[in-house]
């Protein structure tokens, strides 16, 4: 796969200095330039990764994520190839290890916390009785329940009541979850955008980290209902 660095470098530079729609239309061809150079190093990333499940999805997030933060001053560090930070593709790889080593350190953590309740749910109480016994099979998928008390529509009006603009947050997560009745065209009405692209999905990264915390804080602790 061929790509040109000189010629990322400089539309990398008129994205960062540019403003407004020209700097959303310069990021866009920013990302198409880069698409090779992305391509190859997601798939070299995600084959490390996808045994703990992360997903393709999930890695090419994380490195457009690092991009647009860059390209729009958020990120902590900034581009600038006269102080020696060399290639933009080599500034955005050296700082997307932070992100992706972070990935594999929560799908690592996450594996170990199914193991330990695995265990604890195979434990016999004093009638030789293990817990999974004593929670029905409804098959029930996780986007029909939540725990046995509160169902999905329940957790996601609780985000929205407390969630800043959380009733378009929310609407955003159903159609995630739903995705054999919405598509990525209704997730971009739902946030005020004529199509879903890089900025969209970064949105949504964020929106979808915002109800992990939310999830975790509020005890539910079901991280499958933000995977699409």
């Amino acid at each position: 796969m061929n790509f040109n660095n000189d010629k990322i470098d400089e539309l990398a530079m008129k994205a960062i200095n540019a403003k407004g729609v020209e700097k959303e239309r310069l990021l866009a061809d920013l990302l198409q330039l880069m698409k090779p150079w992305l391509t190859r190093n997601i798939h070299l990333n995600h084959g490390r990764l996808k045994g703990l499940g992360t997903s393709w999805a999930d890695v090419e997030a994380i490195f457009d994520t690092m991009i647009w933060e860059v390209v729009y001053g958020i990120y902590r560090v900034k581009y600038d190839p006269n102080q020696g930070q060399g290639h933009f593709t080599k500034f955005i790889y050296d700082h997307v290890r932070t992100p992706v080593g972070n990935e594999r350190d929560y799908r690592n953590a996450e594996m170990r916390s199914n193991e330990n309740e695995t265990t604890s749910m195979d434990k016999t109480d004093e009638n030789g009785l293990t817990l999974s016994h004593a929670i029905p099979n409804e098959g029930k998928s996780i986007e029909e329940t939540v725990s046995d008390s509160m169902n999905l529509s329940s957790v996601l009006e609780a985000f929205a009541n407390q969630a800043k603009n959380g009733e378009t947050k929310a609407k955003a997560l159903l159609m995630a979850i739903r995705s054999e009745k919405f598509d990525n065209a209704n997730i971009a009405e739902v946030l005020g955008a004529t199509s879903y692209g890089a900025s969209e999905r970064q949105k949504m990264k964020r929106i979808k980290e915002e109800f992990k915390q939310f999830l975790s804080d509020s005890g539910i602790g079901k991280r499958e209902l933000v995977t699409q």
